[in-house]
């Protein structure tokens, strides 16, 4: 069996068996959403939405094979 998180690193950490876990670029997410906010705001009603697709990454620890 193997177990994987998708939360926070440091909840991650407190596992007895180091838990692999997907790592979100939150800053980067962050960083966008506020972009993504201030350009629909000077926009108005001609701002076309876009969809953005973010990248994880897999962090494989002891408790996957």
């Amino acid at each position: 069996m193997a177990v994987a998180s998708t939360g926070p690193a440091s909840t991650v950490k407190l596992a007895v068996v180091p838990l692999s876990s997907i790592r979100q670029p939150s800053e980067l997410i962050g960083y966008t959403a506020v972009d993504l906010l201030l350009r629909e705001a000077a926009g108005g009603v001609n701002f076309e939405h876009e969809q953005i697709v973010f990248q994880p990454e897999l962090v494989v620890r002891e408790s996957t094979a």
